[in-house]
């Protein structure tokens, strides 16, 4: 009887050693996974720290990298300065969806003849687009569908321009209140304007060799931001010569240029900044 007890106090006292091992791993087990859980969850905290932070960064500065040849996708420290200091709201429409754009900018070169780096070019233009409102608050981009009912809001607010519009062109328009009245300017770009252009030596290849996109583009900003325009009067008459080029140019820095048609039966309207005879 004796030796009966002695066995099942032998198997009770294992049975407790072996409760006690595994209450003890089970223990460790648990310590380790909060252990795991805790490091899982410090980990997952300092990812969305950083997606915060990159965010951020990336809709507030342009970190793209320039890959073309002498930086031609480059905004330079003084155009940047420039578009910092712009404190009027403007709105740039860019005829196209935006998913599309970079495509869209590529078919159309394409389909101009242009030869050269055209995907690479239409990829940095969207890009470069974009660095606009990243670099200043006050301007926005709106990507727009020429094909969508709501383009013809664009077109009948716009009219003046509406049957030069194109896909990819670019729409640079601002709104403010000066002096109590509401001013309201607006600037069509070609898309055709983007870039500069070289043809071969026989007229058969037009290639892309630079882009026109910073000049022309902070060029429509001054424009529809002033506060002020300035007037051009051109005096024409029989012997006077065409001056569409110097025009142009004129009208791409915010002046109007006007024909004064006779000085016989007109005078000169004191509006004008500048007057000339070419």
């Amino acid at each position: 009887m004796s030796k009966k007890n002695d066995i099942n106090d032998i198997y009770e006292a294992e049975k407790a050693d072996e409760v006690k091992k595994v209450s003890r791993l089970r223990g460790r087990a648990l310590k380790q996974g909060g252990f795991v859980i805790a490091m899982t969850a410090i980990v997952l905290v300092v990812i969305i720290v950083i997606n915060v932070i990159a965010t951020t960064l990336y809709n507030k500065y342009p970190l793209n990298l320039d890959l073309t040849a002498d930086q031609h996708f480059t905004i330079t420290d003084e155009n940047q300065e420039y578009i910092r200091n712009i404190n009027k709201p403007v709105t740039i429409y860019a005829l196209s969806p935006e998913t599309d754009y970079a495509t869209n900018l590529q078919t159309m070169l394409s389909y101009q003849g242009y030869y050269g780096s055209v995907d690479l070019y239409a990829q940095q233009t969207y890009e470069f687009l974009l660095s606009y409102a990243k670099i200043n608050n006050n301007i926005e981009i709106v990507f727009i569908d020429p094909d969508q009912p709501e383009m013809q809001d664009i077109s009948q607010k716009y009219s003046d321009v509406s049957q030069s519009m194109n896909y990819c062109d670019l729409l640079v328009t601002s709104e403010f209140e000066l002096n109590g009245q509401t001013i309201s300017r607006h600037k069509l770009i070609s898309s055709a304007d983007f870039f500069e252009t070289e043809t071969d030596s026989y007229g058969y290849y037009t290639t892309i060799s630079g882009s026109n996109l910073e000049s022309v583009l902070t060029s429509a900003l001054y424009t529809v931001t002033s506060e002020r325009t300035y007037y051009v009067g051109n005096i024409a008459s029989h012997n006077t010569s065409d001056i569409d080029n110097y025009a142009t140019l004129l009208e791409n820095n915010n002046y109007v240029v006007e024909e004064i048609s006779s000085l016989v039966t007109a005078d000169i309207d004191s509006k004008y900044d500048i007057v000339v005879l070419c």
